[in-house]
């Protein structure tokens, strides 16, 4: 029966008698190194993935984080349990720890054990992970090891996180931000939606998601203008952050428009209207690069038994305004009774909830 990596000691931190092996391992250090506070096991669960020599992505989709080498004692650490276990590893595993633990020897003036310099030796891998496959461990470094899914520009969802090995990884990242995009900040919610679009297309993955489909978009969003007027009605016109809004609109033909994301997301926080992401405007990324809003032909929003026009839209803009006011304020209010379903559909999900249950009655 093979051996799953996670299922093996490689580390101290896989050791269950953490203590005792600690001890025992660092009567082997430098008397320098000894100086240094010995880690604990809460010290190792606030590292971040870049920290360790290896990042294994196993056969069962978990990630294993290996050999900390984010100070000189963790470095030092790591270079004698690489000596201890390196063979229980697939060659490029090997390979991959080994340069990550070397370069961090170096920065620490560590002497490395011999095997981390062979293993290490004409290896400069581009980033930690080893995407774990079906096969053996390799005992020696003549051994030819699986080789690993290409490093694509666009394999991480978002900088060295949220690996995209295969489709699997693809449609996992595609639900995670359906799930979880609102606690990425706007710009990388449009870098990762745009990674996952790049990715899947590599690898023939088709993409369901209509989150992902707002914020990877490559052309500007039609409907920007209404965004930014949005933008407007919450300031007020004495407020030097209006014309700023215009002079950005009028620079649209002249500017990309992730540099026009970007400027309207530096105005917006000088403005004090991030405070309103998600809830009375779209975030700039997804005003700029979002789907183009539907134009009042039939149903502008279909959910939960709830069906509304563009002139239901209209209707409990008029009809319900003092109750909208209350809820949500006079800006909005008065901008959807100006702007009827064009200033409907530039609101995030939860606030068309409300509304639509306005219209109908629920929320009086």
């Amino acid at each position: 029966m093979k051996t799953r990596l996670e299922q093996t000691v490689l580390d101290l931190y896989d050791d269950a008698a953490f203590d005792q092996t600690l001890k025992k391992i660092a009567s082997n250090l430098s008397e320098e190194v000894r100086q240094d506070q010995l880690p604990t096991r809460h010290d190792r669960s606030q590292l971040e993935d870049d920290q360790f020599a290896l990042t294994i992505i196993t056969k069962t989709a978990s990630k294993l984080n290996k050999f900390p080498i984010n100070n000189r004692v963790n470095t030092a650490l790591s270079n004698e349990y690489f000596e201890l276990n390196h063979h229980k590893m697939p060659l490029d595993a090997q390979k991959t720890a080994a340069a990550h633990i070397q370069k961090a020897c170096d920065k620490y003036g560590i002497d490395s054990h011999n095997s981390i310099k062979v293993a290490s030796m004409n290896h400069d891998p581009r980033t930690n992970l080893y995407v774990e496959s079906a096969s053996k461990p390799a005992k020696t470094f003549t051994k030819t090891a699986a080789k690993t899914p290409e490093i694509t520009e666009n394999y991480y969802a978002l900088g060295t996180k949220y690996p995209m090995p295969d489709a699997d990884f693809v449609k996992k990242a595609e639900s995670y931000f359906d799930k979880f995009a609102k606690k990425f900040s706007p710009e990388d919610r449009h870098t990762y939606a745009t990674n996952v679009t790049k990715r899947a297309s590599e690898l023939g993955v088709k993409l369901a998601s209509k989150a992902v489909e707002k914020y990877a978009g490559a052309n500007y969003n039609p409907d920007v203008e209404t965004h930014l007027k949005l933008r407007q009605k919450l300031l007020d016109e004495a407020s030097p952050y209006v014309p700023a809004l215009r002079k950005l609109a009028s620079f649209q033909d002249q500017t990309d428009p992730t540099t026009f994301a970007k400027v309207l997301h530096e105005i917006d926080k000088k403005a004090g209207l991030d405070v309103h992401y998600d809830k009375n405007i779209a975030d700039p990324f997804a005003a700029t690069f979002g789907a183009e809003m539907p134009k009042v032909a039939g149903y502008v929003y279909e959910k939960d038994n709830i069906y509304l026009t563009g002139e239901d839209i209209e209707k409990v803009a008029s009809d319900k305004y003092d109750t909208l006011k209350n809820y949500f304020g006079p800006t909005l209010a008065d901008g959807l009774k100006k702007e009827g379903a064009a200033a409907f559909m530039a609101l995030p999900t939860d606030a068309q909830d409300i509304i639509a249950r306005i219209s109908n009655g629920e929320i009086q």
